[in-house]
């Protein structure tokens, strides 16, 4: 609860004014080697969201804390610091990216994990009766401390202090970022809202068993994320010199990079229902129907992200909020008509619903507005979802799941040799150089031609 009341605060109050702070920092990293500009225009927005968060915290009208997480008054203090915490830590992160050091991006929430893990394993071996708010408070305190240092570091290198700014910068700012605030806060509510449902209906062990399907299928689709990360500077790079470079982008990287992504994630969720069984035990199995229904919607994840950044490139940001806001509409229409008699399982298949309906409207609006056509991806994308219904419907055996997976990677490899969409340029620029054998292998599966 400390956790998702930090989340929500930061989504509503500072996560937005970081929308468009990659784009607009890269470029003035390229031309002056520097982000103080970036830094100054968010600059008043930052602290009137960091106000207004403490002032909600402190005072807490209507006893909407104590009453929602069902927590102590005094626990806002830990969700006030891991509120700071989060933030400085997305600030640091948002400064790797548009410097484009990804290596340092990836490294830095496994060095936080470890001190966090570390921290839990020294509280077991002191042994006793551990207060839980003491806890919690550690964790929390680390959580603050390295990213807080870490955002320090940060600013240092990237000049980040000294910037000029104007009352027409902090409001393209605001107008970029305000539609974020809407599509953050209809996203926790499609996010936390089937959970509200299950408690009220079924209770605590609904809930719970739906929580461990969606976490981990949160989790696989979560391994998409980085093409984002990496894609959003480069797509910039090649904007500011290339009129065409985002319908490029749609027409010969996505298909190469969603095939990718569907070759590797296609076995992973064949195996995952028997993986599930071994992490959560004999406890959670009920939770596996609802684990295979939330899968229908993983395969396409990559979508999501590819199309996100160019919504971002383009300067969009109402067209994905209101694609964020029918989804959290469809999603919680659809569990409230389902959970009372079916439970998680009508959770999983509002969840499930709604995220394909994303997949699908992020895709059809770049496609329409790039005019680029779309039947290309779509087959890929029809491959994607066909798999996803299909491991649904057979169920967890694992010999079938095998199987079937086999199938639909040798029907997605032969679409895309012979649609010719793997060109080979792609593939050689995305393929790391150092793989060897195993990439170029892959290369020449998508392409027919040697690639490397």
């Amino acid at each position: 609860m400390v956790v998702a009341t930090a989340v929500f605060f930061h989504a509503l109050c500072l996560g937005w004014t970081q929308a468009q702070a990659v784009r607009v920092g890269r470029v003035e990293w390229l031309e002056f080697n520097r982000l103080s500009d970036t830094w100054a225009a968010r600059a008043p927005l930052i602290l009137a969201g960091l106000v207004l968060s403490v002032l909600i915290l402190a005072f807490r009208p209507f006893s909407f804390f104590e009453n929602l997480t069902q927590l102590p008054s005094s626990w806002w203090l830990l969700v006030m610091g891991y509120l700071i915490g989060t933030w400085c830590f997305s600030e640091a992160q948002l400064s790797q990216q548009a410097t484009g050091r990804f290596g340092l991006y990836a490294v830095s929430p496994l060095i936080l994990d470890t001190l966090i893990a570390s921290f839990l394993f020294s509280r077991i071996q002191l042994g006793g009766d551990a207060v839980i708010s003491m806890t919690i408070g550690g964790m929390v305190g680390l959580t603050v401390l390295f990213s807080a240092l870490l955002m320090t570091r940060e600013m240092f290198i990237t000049h980040a202090v000294g910037g000029k700014s104007s009352t027409k910068a902090v409001l393209q700012v605001a107008s970029f970022g305000g539609p974020f605030a809407l599509a953050a806060l209809m996203g926790f509510a499609s996010d936390w809202g089937d959970h509200f449902l299950l408690q009220y209906f079924h209770g605590a062990e609904q809930v719970g068993l739906f929580q461990a399907g969606y976490q981990t299928m949160a989790a696989a689709m979560a391994l998409a994320a980085p093409v984002a990360v990496v894609f959003l500077p480069k797509l910039v790079d090649q904007s500011r010199h290339d009129p065409l470079a985002e319908a490029d982008y749609v027409q010969r990287v996505i298909p190469v990079v969603a095939t990718f992504w569907l070759l590797a994630i296609i076995p992973c969720i064949a195996v995952l229902p028997s993986l599930f069984s071994v992490v959560f035990g004999h406890k959670f199995q009920p939770a596996q129907p609802v684990l295979l229904a939330l899968c229908i919607s993983v395969p396409g994840a990559i979508f999501s992200y590819l199309y996100t950044v160019l919504f971002n490139i383009q300067g969009r940001s109402l067209r994905p909020a209101m694609i964020v806001a029918a989804m959290a509409m469809m999603n919680f229409t659809i569990s409230f008509a389902l959970i009372p008699d079916m439970g998680g399982l009508g959770a999983a298949a509002g969840t499930a619903i709604s995220y394909f309906l994303m997949q699908l409207l992020y895709m059809a609006d770049q496609h329409r507005y790039l005019s680029v056509p779309a039947y290309q991806i779509c087959r890929i994308f029809l491959i994607g979802a066909t798999f996803g219904a299909a491991q649904c419907y057979i169920g967890e055996e694992l010999t079938s799941r095998l199987l079937l997976a086999v199938m639909f990677m040798a029907a997605l490899i032969l679409q895309t040799r012979r649609s010719g969409i793997a060109d080979r340029d792609v593939v050689a620029n995305l393929l790391p150089r150092r793989a060897g054998l195993i990439a170029r292998a892959v290369g020449w599966m998508l392409s027919g031609k040697r690639v490397g």
